[in-house]
């Protein structure tokens, strides 16, 4: 058993925090913000971990599954319905903007990784309508 299922079975059987579920979406969720630059999902955990409480960990990966499933998908992303894009959040969608490159305008910003003593925080609600 990996990682993945274990700390989900862990977590949703138990009711141990046994750390981050990182799937492929959540995984691209969280390269796509910045908020990781690991190749492996193993190494976005950790990076996710950093800054995310325990508290919440189950219920952001919930959110960050339904989000790469139906907005940020790995092929055509919806990018001009997704709320962080319109909310000038997203660096990939920065660059996508900009031709590939990083944009000149200090509009986005190329890494959202919040630090662990950051207070602003970042929610995507998702509406089924």
């Amino acid at each position: 058993v990996g990682a993945k299922v274990a700390n989900l079975v862990l977590s949703v059987t138990f009711g141990k925090d046994a750390g981050m579920v990182v799937d492929t979406h959540v995984h691209r969720v969280a390269r796509r913000l910045g908020w990781s630059d690991g190749n492996v999902p193993e190494k976005t955990r950790k990076d996710l971990e950093q800054f995310m409480s325990s508290e919440i960990r189950e219920h952001v990966t919930i959110r960050l599954i339904a989000f790469g499933q139906e907005i940020c998908r790995p092929q055509y992303p919806k990018c001009d319905s997704c709320p962080v894009a319109r909310e000038q959040l997203c660096p990939t969608y920065a660059r996508r903007l900009h031709g590939g490159r990083e944009p000149l305008t200090g509009t986005f910003f190329p890494s959202l990784r919040p630090s662990p003593k950051s207070r602003k925080r970042i929610f995507i609600e998702i509406d089924d309508a």
